[in-house]
């Protein structure tokens, strides 16, 4: 008796948090890469030029508000909960209109109240689906990037023995796996890594071979990928992502007033302001570049080696 109870009081309760849990573990567990690969695509800056600026533009208010959740993306366990909540209030608030404008059918007809509970979940599976498009890359590139913004070695040398890669991206990340977890030589590395545009087939794509370069010593390829994986961007947005890695080569090549005009970017956004206040004293200070443990050598070996440009 307590059982069907139960079920006919709170059968919707059940529903509805089970679809809430659903949609939590769709996008932390098998879309994670997806929402790294949106926060990367859009920048929400808290500057009320930025916001003047969106609210200009013909459904701009859309427009920002979505750039203003997407940031939190960055965390992809809260972006998987932000998810699961829109899709819970999207769902209420559809079923609270459908209910008021059927007050009169419900009185006569009562199972017309669950059909509308069910037909409520329409615009939360919409809402669902709303970061999967526009991407900037195949699937594949997407979790392989996502590996390497991790730094998960490991996972990245599965994927790759599971099946190997169609990009040429994602070879070079695998090859990147290897040197990282010391089956080759750097001397090896530099050998597989490829010096041509065609790495670069999507933003994705694009963002895995500049941090490549980057990690190999090779600036001006891993500047020109940055740069090319923000101009790709939809809507002409910009990428936190690609204004560090410009941040970065900029520090290296002693060019501190175009460091700092991306540090007072990054410096108004959450998630990357703290790291841009870091980077300051550098761009302020170029002489304690030469210091730097990571920079450092960077900027020595650019000073020593000649530029590399694609072929």
């Amino acid at each position: 008796m307590k059982a069907r109870y139960y079920v006919t009081h709170y059968w919707r309760w059940a529903i509805a948090t089970g679809f809430a849990i659903a949609v939590f573990c769709l996008w932390y567990f098998k879309y994670p890469h997806i929402l790294s690969a949106r926060e990367q695509s859009t920048l929400f800056i808290w500057d009320w030029m930025y916001v003047e600026d969106r609210l200009a533009m013909p459904w701009g208010w859309a427009e920002l508000a979505w750039a203003f959740i997407q940031q939190f993306f960055f965390n992809t366990l809260f972006g998987a909960v932000i998810i699961a909540v829109l899709c819970m209030l999207a769902h209420g608030a559809t079923y609270l209109l459908l209910h008021l404008v059927t007050l009169k059918a419900q009185k006569r007809h009562p199972a017309v109240s669950s059909v509308i509970f069910l037909a409520a979940f329409i615009p939360a599976i919409i809402v669902c689906n709303l970061p999967r498009h526009p991407l900037g890359g195949t699937e594949e590139e997407l979790e392989y990037d996502y590996l390497i913004r991790k730094g998960d070695w490991t996972q990245i040398l599965n994927k790759y023995n599971e099946q190997t890669p169609q990009s040429l991206a994602c070879n070079s990340a695998a090859a990147l796996a290897m040197f990282q977890t010391g089956q080759i030589d750097q001397q090896t590395l530099l050998l597989g890594v490829p010096m041509t545009k065609q790495a670069l087939s999507g933003r994705s794509a694009a963002f895995i071979m500049s941090d490549i370069y980057m990690m190999t010593g090779i600036i001006s390829m891993s500047q020109r990928s940055a740069f090319e994986a923000m101009e790709s961007i939809e809507n002409y947005n910009k990428s936190g992502r690609s204004l560090v890695r410009l941040t970065e080569c900029s520090l290296i090549y002693n060019q501190p007033e175009i460091a700092l005009k991306y540090i007072s970017v990054l410096e108004k956004t959450i998630y990357y302001r703290r790291w841009a206040q870091k980077m300051r004293p550098l761009a302020e200070h170029p002489e304690l570049i030469k210091d730097h443990p990571t920079f450092g050598r960077l900027r020595e070996l650019c000073e020593k080696a000649p530029d590399t440009f694609f072929m």
